[in-house]
């Protein structure tokens, strides 16, 4: 999996391919036209013998589908609609009751605007 968060009792810890906000929020930059998977790893969180009993994200400023496989949520990020950004707010739910709740923020990247506006790059 090319971005993976790992979740710990702290909060989000390990960062693969995933910028942190300024807010200290994971932050995700999805180019225009692209489609990402991101797993989310709550292996940390979770107590022995625990499992994810359910998880539900919703979106704001993308689209976003949802898969789970205890203990990983893999979110799948596309149609970013603007570079002002956006966010998923993930809710995590344990085997025990226990729950988590976390943001990670999106924007898109506009990685070819420059080249539009200065003619000079080849």
């Amino acid at each position: 999996m090319r971005h993976y968060i790992g979740v710990s009792s702290q909060g989000p810890r390990v960062l693969r391919n995933v910028f942190k906000d300024i807010t200290g929020e994971p932050l995700l930059l999805v180019d225009e036209s692209a489609a990402i998977r991101c797993q989310v790893n709550f292996s940390d969180w979770l107590e022995s013998g625990e499992t994810i009993s359910s998880a539900s994200a919703t979106a704001e400023g993308c689209t976003l589908s949802t898969s789970t496989a205890s203990p990983n949520v893999t979110l799948t990020i596309s149609a970013v609609t603007n570079t002002s950004g956006g966010s998923i707010t993930l809710v995590v739910t344990a085997s025990s009751g226990e729950i988590w709740r976390g943001i990670i923020r999106v924007r898109r990247t506009n990685r070819y605007g420059a080249e539009l506006r200065f003619r000079d790059y080849v």
